[in-house]
């Protein structure tokens, strides 16, 4: 046992002496001027180890001492120890001193004057000026479909460990429809912090499997598909566009991939367009892949990006079409004084519908040619 002791008081000896050179000359670099704080963050992270293993040290000399040695000892230990823990906590404090003082950014003003201010890791961002509207749930009624967006909102709350469990099943039944089937499958489950877990798990097994929100937006998408091309009101370019793209985007979501589908969804898509469109499509498809003659000499991944590309410039063009149409509004200006004038722009306004009229009868005969005027 005594040998142990002095074996790690030897050792304790060496790590103080190399605790007092670095605490040294960490010392000596925060009193030069200008700072060097490339140096002193340098010093200061070999300092800090240090009295950690000094710490370590110390703490299993004093145990050995307990049982050989006396209260006088064991008090002039202590003493000794807290030296160094003061040298080291007076250092520390100088040491986030220098820090926040590298913090004071200059500002200048209006006046031209210099102002310091001290920025903290909230000030560093813009203060927003204004105050944001409160959120609400979105309140779920056990559609398949919106159980995505749904979860999106709630998972926030379910992966907050600072709430509680029964609080986060209050949250929940406010998040559901009155008398939906989510509500009625989460009030089946007494409102208890242990079964929260096994709400949650109910609902995705119910509502929130992969397999069937794939479905429902494969589902979704072929109906949009079918109805516009057997429908015979053609729903517009950057309607069936933006349809097409979401339900796209949900799949990938879901982790079903432009390549896992592509060979499904771009002949749906390619037979919805219209004929003018399909025809424009087919030129710049076959200049894309060189010629090609058919479209399965080509990738079919690649053919439905190209094709939702082109109905993306499309339907940009369209809106560019749309904006030059408008001329600065001079067309609405134009047709409200034509309106207002009274102009017939039809065919029946090429006819000359002024009839020659009698000035002495009002007949539809010349003046000179009026039997009336003969007898005056």
């Amino acid at each position: 046992m005594a040998e142990l002791l002095d074996k790690k008081k030897k050792s304790r000896t060496v790590i103080r002496g190399a605790f007092t050179r670095v605490a040294n000359e960490f010392e000596q670099l925060l009193t030069v001027q200008p700072v060097d704080i490339h140096r002193v963050h340098v010093s200061w992270e070999l300092l800090h180890p240090k009295y950690d293993e000094l710490k370590v040290i110390s703490s299993e000399i004093y145990e050995l001492m307990l049982d050989q040695s006396s209260e006088q000892d064991l008090s002039a230990e202590v003493d000794a120890c807290d030296t160094y823990s003061r040298k080291f906590l007076s250092l520390r404090l100088s040491y986030e001193n220098l820090v926040n003082k590298q913090k004071l950014v200059s500002v200048k003003g209006d006046d031209g004057e210099t102002v310091s201010s001290q920025l903290s890791a909230n000030e560093n961002s813009s203060r927003r000026k204004f105050r944001l509207p409160k959120i609400e749930f979105k309140r779920y009624d056990g559609n398949i479909k919106r159980c995505l967006p749904f979860w999106a909102q709630f998972k926030k709350i379910h992966e907050d460990s600072d709430i509680d469990e029964c609080d986060k099943i209050e949250y929940l039944i406010q998040a559901t429809v009155v008398k939906s089937r989510a509500r009625q499958l989460v009030e089946s489950f007494p409102a208890m912090a242990g079964n929260y877990e096994k709400i949650i798990d109910s609902m995705q097994s119910r509502f929130g499997r992969e397999d069937l929100q794939i479905e429902v937006y494969v589902r979704e998408l072929l109906k949009l598909i079918l109805n516009n091309a057997n429908s015979q009101q053609k729903m517009d370019l950057c309607t069936l566009y933006d349809k097409i793209e979401t339900q796209i985007r949900a799949l990938e979501t879901l982790g079903i991939t432009s390549d896992k589908c592509s060979a499904m969804l771009f002949p749906l898509i390619e037979s919805c367009l219209p004929h003018e469109l399909l025809r424009v499509w087919q030129r710049s498809s076959q200049t894309v892949n060189n010629s090609a003659t058919t479209v399965a000499e080509s990738n079919l991944e690649d053919c439905l990006t190209n094709l939702m590309l082109f109905l993306q410039n499309q339907v940009q063009t369209e809106q560019h079409i749309s904006l030059a149409a408008e001329k600065f509004g001079l067309v609405t200006v134009q047709k409200k004084k034509e309106k207002a004038s009274g102009v017939v722009l039809g065919a029946m306004g090429l006819v000359n519908c002024n009839v020659a009229k009698c000035i002495f009868c009002a007949g539809s005969h010349k003046s000179n040619s009026c039997f009336k005027a003969r007898n005056f």
